[in-house]
């Protein structure tokens, strides 16, 4: 169990910069979500691609993400202590676009580690609370971790919204695929929730009209701030107005509650650095062997029933990790990082002289 000192805890600051932010964009196409998330930190952005709309992007590095592993792994090296410092030197936004694919390839991570074909098949609601589990964690971890994070998602609209408190029916747009249990987090967890208006094009020139950014929540619109001083539109919206509207919040936030107000995250107080840590890779058969075998030797002492229960969930009983093929990778893929989550929760450092 960690120490506190109870008596010295210093109060919390409010952080008036982008870094350390998590931005939830939405709209229809052609509102500038991807455009103006590129812009925020030019060169120093990273795009995990859930689908391929990054091709008039410039000057941002792109990983194509389509199942969940691929972005556990993402999210690992992102938020690796270890090497965060020389992540925030490369990154300083990172950008997941689009969101709302995100709980339907979590369920599907979940249900090939079952063994299922829906949630649903794990009784009393199993399937759906490991998909929230790893889900919410995944996403938590990827934002405390500094950087600003900008989650994409398309727009949704239900023409036959019941209003909860006062039973009226109406229109009601939202982020895609956030009003599930499974994807709560994305708009729950935002420090601004903001839907793109597109205002079309100008009758005369036929040049686009840059989109109205939606920060305050109306009764046909979901959108918000956790800061109660922020502006109720951004408008035009563009990458210097949004900067300036977090910043304003912000300064405007700490003025009022009478704390102080910083310019960036505190990145060396969240670290150490340790330069000799490899960076996940697609390994071969016989690496994830390998692998199992290291992080299993490292936590089989004190906790040998776990490695078992861990390993066996995946190959059968008695089946012996080097007596797998390479038919059985994606087995060994799930053994690792379910060996990796248990050793986080118990405190083992597993990547130390890690063969």
């Amino acid at each position: 169990m960690a120490d506190f000192d109870l008596l010295n805890l210093e109060e919390t600051k409010i952080n008036s910069s982008m870094e350390g932010k998590v931005v939830l964009l939405y709209g229809s196409n052609n509102v500038g979500k991807s455009k103006v998330s590129s812009l925020i930190y030019p060169h120093q952005t990273l795009f995990i691609a859930t689908e391929k709309g990054y091709n008039a992007l410039g000057g941002a590095r792109v990983v194509d993400t389509l199942d969940w592993n691929t972005f556990r792994q993402l999210v690992k090296q992102l938020t690796n202590k270890k090497t965060l410092k020389k992540m925030h030197d490369k990154y300083k936004a990172v950008v997941v676009d689009v969101a709302d694919r995100l709980p339907e390839m979590c369920a599907s991570y979940i249900c090939d580690k079952n063994d299922i074909m829906a949630l649903g098949d794990i009784p009393y609601g199993g399937g759906y609370a490991q998909q929230k589990n790893e889900f919410n964690n995944q996403i938590n971890k990827l934002a405390l971790s500094g950087y600003l994070v900008i989650l994409i998602c398309h727009d949704e609209t239900n023409s036959e919204y019941v209003d909860p408190v006062t039973g009226d029916e109406y229109s009601y747009t939202f982020p895609k695929n956030t009003m599930s249990k499974a994807g709560n987090p994305l708009k729950d967890i935002p420090d601004f929730v903001i839907y793109l208006q597109n205002n079309g094009t100008d009758k005369e020139s036929g040049d686009v009209i840059l989109s109205t950014g939606i920060v305050s929540h109306r009764k046909n619109v979901f959108a918000r701030s956790r800061f109660t001083k922020c502006a109720t539109t951004i408008e035009p919206f563009t990458a210097e107005n949004l900067i300036k509207v977090v910043k304003d919040a912000c300064v405007a936030e700490a003025e009022e509650l009478g704390v102080e107000c910083i310019d960036g995250f505190d990145i060396e107080a969240a670290i150490h650095e340790d330069d000799n840590v490899e960076e996940e890779k697609q390994l071969t058969h016989g690496e994830l062997v390998k692998k199992v075998n290291s992080i299993g030797k490292k936590l089989y002492k004190d906790y040998q029933s776990d490695v078992i229960a861990i390993t066996e969930r995946y190959l059968g009983e008695g089946v012996k990790v080097s007596k797998t093929t390479e038919a059985q990778n994606d087995k060994l893929q799930f053994i690792i990082n379910d060996l990796t989550d248990f050793a986080e929760k118990v405190k083992v450092d597993i990547e130390e002289d890690e063969d």
